[in-house]
């Protein structure tokens, strides 16, 4: 769970140095895990026309989106989601 890796992330000092990093540890772990939820949804859709629509966006728009986003931080951030070093955000990518 998130919870868990927020506390492993705290404990082994991967959260983030400052309030603000943390927060952005957080987000971007957060937004790994909202990911995942959509490939749960596909997975569990059974209707074949709705499970190939909600891949087919996921692909096409979710995805490329949400990676771009990501790349501009970590090309914003040299290299990290969350501050000056690697936090449990950029494992969990």
């Amino acid at each position: 769970s998130m919870a868990i890796a927020r506390h492993l992330g705290r404990q082994f000092k991967l959260a983030g140095s400052t309030e603000l990093e943390q927060t952005f540890a957080d987000m971007y772990a957060e937004h790994v895990q909202d990911l995942l939820n959509e490939y749960v949804k596909i997975f569990q859709e059974k209707d074949e026309k709705k499970k190939q629509e909600l891949q087919e966006k996921l692909q096409k728009e979710t995805i490329p989106t949400n990676l771009a986003k990501a790349e501009a931080r970590l090309t914003q951030n040299k290299g990290h989601l969350a501050g000056s070093g690697i936090t449990y955000a950029d494992v969990s990518i």
